[in-house]
């Protein structure tokens, strides 16, 4: 009977583990932009340092967190938190979706390269801006 105990309690343990995740934080993934396009026939490109400008993105449930570093100037999206949606338009290619964030579409989410870290949002096929993020 000893024996059986710790099978029971290992038992009770596992049957107590939920795989359901309906209390976790949200997981962000936090990147960095490294530069900023204003427009795609504008030659001029502004570079960042690391965790200056910092968007982390919920993947799972839209969620946006822009965070900007003391002394540094946001671009298009003040610090905050944001809800953002995923939209069609004529811009789309592959499974890459417009990127709004309420009614501002801000361009085509890119995650090509997604794998090795880095992000892209262009609106470069209406002549608008593109960013270009690096994961921290």
């Amino acid at each position: 009977m000893k024996k059986l105990i710790p099978l029971f309690v290992l038992i009770a343990v596992l049957w107590s583990c939920s795989s359901d995740d309906d209390g976790a934080p949200p997981s962000f993934e936090a990147f960095s932009l490294k530069t900023y396009q204003p427009s795609a026939m504008n030659p001029e490109v502004q570079e960042f340092e690391t965790g200056e400008i910092v968007w982390s993105f919920d993947f799972a449930n839209q969620k946006v967190v822009v965070e900007v570093a003391l002394g540094a100037t946001s671009i298009r999206l003040d610090p905050g938190t944001y809800d953002y949606s995923l939209n069609d338009n004529v811009c789309n290619y592959d499974d890459n979706r417009y990127f709004h964030v309420g009614s501002d579409a801000i361009g085509l989410l890119i995650m090509d390269n997604y794998a090795s870290g880095v992000v892209i949002i262009s609106d470069g096929c209406i002549d608008g801006p593109i960013f270009t993020f690096e994961r921290d």
